[in-house]
């Protein structure tokens, strides 16, 4: 089979895999948010997301960032759930987004899903996703380089990113990560891989 029946496929399989993962990520989404976050982190994270309005500080940002530090000293866990809390919520937005075909809402909250916890692989997959489903292929294959930088056992991340490159011409490139999807389990790569032609 040529090159363009595997890229005509690849198309169709992005399709669907827009559609599956949003589903088996809501099941996994609760053990990808447990990570536990230092003071430093939680600082960072707190300072990045929001415009804080704090008693007493002296309106720099060295000032804030020690105001903040010692407020997380004092209610860290509470802070640590929290973020988990607003990360879950934005997830549940992109999916919901992504399910509406709302690319650009899917982005807006993956977005903000990962400024709250980046080291959640599968927020970095859906966002590739919306991408892709926005046709900015190349966005789509950075966010899944970082998911497989955060987890590189996301046979999905592999997969959609190996979709991605054959869509873009890059040959080799989607044959070593539909390969690499393929060792994990992925059966989907298996068949786009014997699509393609031999190198």
């Amino acid at each position: 089979m040529g090159v363009a029946l595997a890229i005509a496929m690849a198309w169709t399989a992005l399709a669907a895999v827009q559609v599956e993962a949003a589903t088996p990520t809501i099941v996994a989404q609760g053990r990808a948010h447990t990570a536990v976050f230092s003071s430093d982190e939680i600082r960072d994270r707190l300072v990045a997301i929001a415009p804080l309005q704090l008693p007493g500080h002296g309106g720099d940002d060295h000032s804030i960032k020690s105001h903040v530090l010692c407020f997380c000293l004092h209610k860290g866990p509470e802070m640590v759930r929290e973020l988990r809390r607003q990360a879950a919520v934005r997830f549940q937005q992109g999916l919901v987004s992504l399910q509406e075909q709302d690319g650009s809402g899917a982005i807006a909250a993956f977005t903000k899903a990962i400024q709250f916890n980046p080291r959640d692989a599968l927020a970095y997959v859906n966002r590739g996703l919306a991408y892709s489903r926005a046709g900015d292929f190349r966005q789509a294959r950075s966010d899944f380089s970082r998911a497989l930088e955060v987890d590189a056992r996301q046979g999905v991340a592999y997969y959609a990113r190996g979709l991605v490159a054959l869509l873009l011409g890059l040959q080799a490139e989607a044959k070593r990560d539909l390969r690499q999807a393929a060792n994990l389990g992925d059966e989907r790569a298996r068949v786009v891989l014997e699509t393609m032609p031999a190198t």
